[in-house]
């Protein structure tokens, strides 16, 4: 995990945050924290910068979880132990049972000299046993001199994902949600280039990932490594959620809800409960007062380009609460020309829709 430290903008506060949770950790408080975000956010880069400020006169523990379509068990334990050796590694080699293997990864947390710094990435992934651990330190963790850093997507982690229950323990601790960068940081990174800084900003809506890799690829309309991630998220999805994210893609501003129910006719609208989503809605003020229920695929399609678990009406509806817009442009720069999009409308009222509504967003779209 700790490589090449990256220029890092607009994370003073949450570098602040890391540092106080060691300096508690130093005088026998231990405290776990969540690092979350969308990919691309920066969460990697955060952790880079703040382990480089350490020095040393902090142990740093780190291991990565992985999208593996067999998971390793204990990956991320494995990965700590082949760089550090002591409890930890001794019990993984002697395939020690559960209960060694728990006592192991406090005694490595305890070890001086103080504190320790553990950082578990992409927890989202995490496997079961792995899971198991981190239950049994984050209760522990109080007790010790010790930091817990997990990393996790918070839009991958739905009601019944295998980390809720983690998570379900943890409501006290510090969470350190990223956000996108701001144009006047978009600014800064591109000031040595010759990318439109204005332009750039509109096309990645901030993620610190899509901008740096635009920079380090003039000319090239799309990066192949912007591609590979935005395709590698869509290739998840449900057919209907790829069909209405195909929608949402080619349309500059969005589509209106009743356009998109016509052209992608199996999305299930979200069942509501005296105004309330009755899937683990986190915004159920969303569908308070209105009659329009988001489709589910929409909202799962959305979720898998960046948005929350569950979109904020003052994020993804305008005009009255009757449009549903894509927040990541860079989905529509990656998709917009996969299909065109009358040969993908259902019947002919569905095409007139769409060709008014593409009709009447063009002339309102100024020209360069």
């Amino acid at each position: 995990m700790i490589g090449v430290v990256p220029r890092l903008l607009e994370r003073a506060a949450e570098l602040h945050r890391l540092h106080s949770a060691v300096d508690r950790a130093a005088a026998g408080r231990g405290v776990t924290l969540l690092v979350t975000g969308e990919p691309g956010i920066g969460k990697t880069s955060l952790l880079q910068t703040f382990v480089a400020q350490l020095g040393t006169r902090t142990r740093v523990l780190a291991g990565v979880c992985e999208d593996l379509l067999t998971p390793r068990a204990l990956g991320a334990l494995w990965d700590i132990a082949r760089t550090r050796p002591g409890p930890l590694a001794t019990a993984l080699a002697a395939r020690a049972n559960p209960d060694l293997l728990l006592a192991a990864v406090l005694e490595e947390l305890a070890r001086r000299p103080a504190p320790t710094v553990l950082i578990i990435e992409d927890a989202h992934w995490a496997d079961g046993a792995t899971l198991d651990v981190l239950r049994h330190v984050t209760r522990r963790i109080s007790e010790l001199p010790a930091v817990l850093i997990l990393t996790y997507r918070d839009a991958e982690v739905g009601v019944s994902h295998p980390m809720r229950g983690l998570l379900g323990g943890l409501a006290g601790s510090p969470r350190l949600p990223l956000s996108p960068l701001s144009a006047d940081a978009v600014t800064e990174l591109a000031a040595d280039s010759a990318v439109d800084a204005v332009a750039l900003f509109q096309l990645t809506d901030g993620n610190p990932f899509f901008v740096t890799e635009v920079l380090a690829s003039p000319g090239v309309r799309v990066p192949p490594t912007v591609a590979d991630a935005v395709l590698a998220r869509v290739g998840k999805l449900s057919s209907r959620a790829q069909a209405a994210l195909d929608y949402l893609a080619v349309a500059p501003t969005g589509f209106e809800v009743a356009v998109l129910s016509d052209l992608v006719a199996e999305l299930t609208p979200m069942p509501k409960r005296n105004g309330r989503a009755c899937s683990g809605c986190a915004e159920p003020s969303w569908y308070s007062g209105t009659n329009w229920p988001v489709a589910r695929s929409t909202s799962q399609c959305l979720r898998a380009c960046g948005w929350p678990a569950t979109p904020t009406c003052s994020s993804c509806c305008a005009a009255g609460r009757t449009r549903i817009r894509s927040r990541c442009c860079t989905t529509r720069w990656v998709l917009g020309t996969r299909r065109p999009l009358f040969g993908m409308a259902r019947g002919q009222p569905a095409r007139r829709r769409v060709s008014a509504h593409i009709a009447k967003q063009r002339s309102a779209t100024p020209r360069s």
